[in-house]
């Protein structure tokens, strides 16, 4: 596996499933793209634009072979399908707030 994506809930501190992606991608040798919801949100575009800065600083500096940011607008999963065709890998969580059910 070369390229990973991880859905990125919360730009203030980075969750488990976003550890866990960077990890991975650094004991594969693989890039890491953070991709974030801006729906719904009140962060300003600097904030977003300081999310990616560390997103992508954190990321290089656990070992990922490299780290962009995608800020999407709409349905995650949709996004998250389109993103994985450029990927070879999909790394979620679920959300806290959303109840357990199965498709």
């Amino acid at each position: 596996m070369r390229d990973l994506v991880v859905r990125v809930r919360d730009t203030s501190r980075w969750n488990c499933a976003v550890a866990y992606a960077g990890d991975l991608a650094a004991r594969l040798g693989a890039t890491l793209t953070g991709a974030h919801s801006i729906d719904g949100t009140r962060d300003a575009p600097a904030s977003e634009d300081a999310a990616a800065e560390r997103f992508q600083s954190w990321a290089a500096s656990i070992g990922a072979a490299g780290a962009s940011w995608q800020r999407f607008g709409g349905d995650a999963a949709a996004a998250l399908g389109r993103l994985s065709l450029w990927h070879d890998l999909v790394i979620v969580d679920r959300d806290p707030h959303e109840p357990a059910t199965s498709a």
